[in-house]
């Protein structure tokens, strides 16, 4: 009896105590509540590992500061050149060629990078270009390349080029910041060439895939003044990962200068972007606030692509207000994923949508991977998913773009992602058997978590 008690007064307390932590976000709250309910003492442990706020020390705030008074939100830059890739193999041959050509520095960071075709493919050129003088960073995430081997590390470091993991597993476990993961995919080169955007290095974006098959992805190329962000940004990221400074980062008013010399003509350069990103130790949820300022003030169309589809209430009001606006609204999901919890917490929210005027599609030629958003004349691209992780617990980082001629090019890989879609119809929808509802409601519980 005695045992029984203090049992009952521990899971007493530890609901309190999630009700004062996770005040300023009620769903998240109710979703540890959820797990506390069925496993109250797994969930506990599970508390405690990763869902500590993550909080930086003073002095790297102090440090990031001193990099840059722009972070999280650049100035607008007007003389951008933009690519939009939206195929592996082309993707990832632009990628290639631009490192082969690299003269003085290569800054090459992804979530994930593998140990297979792809992963080896990327690190011979780069292991060639260290050899050659050039100096070359590379920075993956500790738990989104888990898979990537010692060998691999060992061949690449080997050849002159510096490799770090972002917060190693088993370091952030320790340090309770396993869920907080760096899911920026950056790479600059020389300073004046940018890519920005979804793909990971892997070979499912070349129909590696057999389970999922063809992974379909945006990614940007960019020159102009949009780069040195990029540049500072991969800065604060491998001084937080290494704990080494970039010693030989190119100035930004030199790189302008290369930038306006070498690789691009004043008819070309017309692209203004933004570059904003998502760090969960700021006070500000940044992307967030940023997704609904554009969903607010759409006027005709909104379309959106995204692999995970997990909105709070305040995105889902935003949404709904735009429909009754008269907006256009689209939204273009996977049919099959990659995580199947996080699929059926998507399709969850499916139903609520469809009631509301929102169009749902779901893309059919292979796994939808994209993060675009179309907004009237503007558009949306990078790496951050219309999901609470992206949100709130990640390091991301999108760029909006104003320019007739990218958002076109957007406009029209919508179109064709529409054309190998299924558009589900709400009756129909209300259909789907009994089991499949009872899931999809208690994964939507504890969607907050994921």
């Amino acid at each position: 009896m005695v045992v029984l008690i203090v049992l009952l007064v521990l899971y007493i307390i530890q609901i309190a105590l999630i009700m004062i932590l996770e005040r300023k976000r009620p769903s998240k709250a109710v979703a540890w509540m959820v797990l506390m309910f069925i496993c109250p003492f797994i969930s506990l442990i599970a508390y405690f590992f990763i869902a500590k706020q993550y909080r930086r020390s003073i002095q790297e705030k102090l440090k990031i500061e001193s990099l840059t008074t722009e972070y999280p939100i650049s100035g607008w830059t007007d003389d951008n050149e933009v690519q939009v890739w939206s195929d592996g193999n082309a993707f990832f041959d632009a990628l290639y060629q631009a490192i082969e050509q690299a003269k003085t520095s290569i800054l090459f960071q992804f979530y994930i990078i593998n140990d297979d075709v792809s992963g080896r493919r990327f690190e011979q050129i780069l292991s060639s270009k260290a050899k050659q003088g050039v100096q070359v960073k590379v920075l993956y995430d500790g738990l989104g390349s888990s898979k990537l081997t010692k060998e691999y590390i060992n061949r690449i470091q080997a050849s002159g080029v510096e490799i770090y993991a972002f917060l190693p597993v088993i370091t952030s476990l320790f340090k309770r910041k396993i869920n907080y993961r760096n899911h920026r995919k950056n790479v600059v080169i020389d300073g004046v060439i940018g890519f920005m955007g979804g793909f990971n290095i892997g070979d499912e974006y070349v129909g590696g895939d057999s389970k999922l098959g063809y992974w379909r992805d945006t990614h940007l190329q960019i020159t102009g003044g949009a780069v040195s962000y990029l540049q500072q940004l991969f800065q604060i990221d491998w001084e937080l990962a290494s704990g080494k400074q970039l010693s030989f980062v190119m100035p930004q008013e030199d790189m302008e200068k290369s930038a306006d010399s070498g690789h691009m003509t004043e008819s070309q350069a017309k692209a203004s972007i933004q570059l904003v990103t998502s760090t969960p130790s700021l006070i500000d949820d940044v992307i967030y606030e940023t997704y609904l300022d554009v969903i607010t003030s759409a006027q005709h169309k909104l379309y959106i692509e995204t692999p995970y589809f997990i909105p709070d209430e305040g995105m889902k009001t935003a949404l709904k207000i735009a429909v009754k606006k008269g907006v256009d609204v689209r939204i273009i999901l996977p049919s099959i994923s990659d995580h199947a919890l996080v699929q059926w917490a998507t399709m969850s929210f499916v139903e609520d949508i469809l009631l509301h005027g929102i169009r749902v599609y779901q893309y059919e030629a292979g796994f939808l991977h994209a993060k675009v958003m179309i907004i009237d004349d503007k558009a949306i691209v990078g790496t951050a998913n219309f999901d609470v992780r992206s949100f709130y617990n990640n390091f991301e980082i999108n760029a909006t773009i104003i320019d007739e001629q990218v958002t076109n090019r957007l406009l029209d890989d919508f179109y064709q992602d529409m054309s190998g879609s299924l558009e589900l119809n709400l009756a129909e929808y209300r259909q789907r058997p009994l089991m499949v509802k009872m899931r999809q409601s208690f994964v939507r519980m504890i969607a907050p978590l994921f």
